[in-house]
């Protein structure tokens, strides 16, 4: 999910693996400034891992990247950085146990974390933990981890605290008990780690991402099912600053939500990106989920049944950008999607995402014209911020008969029209 990142100057990076053929797989990176195209990719390394992790300083846009490499009979975790404007790589595990899965983060906008499942030798799978605050790496088994006897999948994500404390969940347990644990350490670059289990409405919670922030605020995110496979559902959990005791869960999605496929937060409001799931068949339809708006608003980025992946962030513009990954009849293409300013359901009342035409009141058939360069799609959202209503847009008029996708008649009261950007509201009379 760490992939993408933005720094201050509004530069996007992006790392990702491709492969051609027969021939070894590779760790590509590549850079958009601000307003401009994104740069020639450069090969940074071989890897054998289609899972790469990219950490970005805000200050100076330096990059840093965590892959896994093959060497002899063994994969390890290696690492790189651009930040003497050169690539400079390291070796972080030497070992004889198969490293998969790697995370990074950035303590103090400098120094990198690094977390990546293992496995003690003869013993079990465990997740691993490394950081280079003294200029070389230093690398730690947290022996508490128990990922069970299938622990390749346990999918750890890394965040560090202000404070310097490294935060890593991960699907923990054994099956078919999974759920996601979270363990944290005393301080910077501490051998000492702390552990606890999270449950949510899910009977089996399979992948997570988490962000931290001072006083060891936590806000996480995570994804599982009943452990039949459905429905798959995406729950919010945070611990606020100062606090041990996690708040209970929230749901996110409805349903249809598979593994989440990016995560960020901007500011307060928490963004994440998640795949429709139908069974156990990933559906390639994208979708982003965020409380920006005060409630949980889900909406399509690209449910076309070609895209997939969706690595996240959100810049000092509110413009999200995902990398995705687009299949073709010809090719397996990647791309970024940029969205407008994430604004959320509501809107500002006024201005660019204002949407002009809508009636301030209607007691039977809503319709209105709307301004040039509007979707052929619009939404409709109930107060609570669930879409109850997709409506097309015919030569920029948009019709609505007062009824939900079920057919029924809503209920009296506010509702929010969506196209693109542009938000507006009406009252339903009864």
């Amino acid at each position: 999910m760490q992939s993408i990142g933005c720094d201050s100057a509004g530069r996007l990076h992006a790392a990702w693996v491709e492969g051609l053929g027969t021939a070894p797989k590779r760790v590509v990176y590549s850079v958009r400034p601000a307003g401009g195209r994104w740069s020639v990719p450069e090969t940074i390394a071989e890897t054998t891992s289609n899972h790469v992790s990219l950490a970005v300083e805000h200050r100076s846009g330096s990059a840093h990247i965590a892959f896994v490499h093959q060497f002899a009979d063994t994969n390890d975790v290696c690492y790189a950085t651009n930040r003497t404007g050169a690539w400079a790589r390291a070796r972080i595990t030497k070992d004889s146990v198969y490293d998969v899965a790697p995370s990074i983060a950035l303590e103090q906008d400098s120094f990198p974390h690094v977390a990546w499942v293992t496995r003690e030798p003869g013993v079990a799978f465990r997740i691993g933990c490394a950081t280079s605050r003294s200029g070389t790496w230093v690398s730690q088994l947290l022996r508490e981890s128990q990922l069970g006897d299938f622990g390749l999948g346990a999918a750890p994500f890394l965040a560090v605290s202000p404070a310097g404390r490294a935060h890593v969940s991960y699907r923990g347990g054994n099956y078919p008990d999974y759920h996601v644990h979270h363990a944290q350490n005393a301080g910077p670059g501490d051998t000492s780690w702390t552990y606890d289990a999270l449950t949510t409405a899910n009977n089996y919670d399979y992948s997570s991402a988490l962000a931290a922030f001072a006083g060891e605020e936590l806000k996480l995110v995570c994804s599982g099912n009943d452990g039949w496979g459905m429905p798959f559902r995406t729950h919010y959990l945070r611990r606020p600053a100062g606090s041990n005791t996690w708040n209970p869960c929230t749901l996110m999605t409805g349903s249809a939500s598979a593994s989440i496929e990016g995560f960020c937060v901007d500011g307060r409001d928490v963004h994440a990106t998640w795949q429709i799931i139908s069974g156990n068949v990933l559906m390639e339809m994208l979708h982003h989920v965020t409380n920006a708006s005060g409630h949980w608003l889900n909406s399509a980025v690209r449910a076309d049944s070609h895209t997939s992946r969706g690595a996240l962030v959100v810049g000092s513009d509110h413009c999200g950008h995902a990398l995705v990954v687009i299949e073709t009849p010809a090719d397996t293409e990647l791309y970024c999607v940029n969205s407008a300013p994430l604004v959320g359901v509501e809107g500002p009342p006024s201005g660019a995402f204002h949407l002009p035409g809508l009636p301030a009141v209607v007691r039977g058939v809503l319709s209105a014209a709307l301004p040039a360069g509007c979707p052929d799609r619009a939404g409709v959202f109930a107060a609570d911020g669930r879409l109850i209503r997709t409506l097309p847009v015919r030569d920029r008029r948009l019709t609505w008969d007062t009824r939900d996708d079920s057919g029924r008649p809503v209920p009296g009261g506010a509702y929010t029209l969506r196209c693109g950007i542009r938000c507006g509201r009406t009252l339903i009379l009864r």
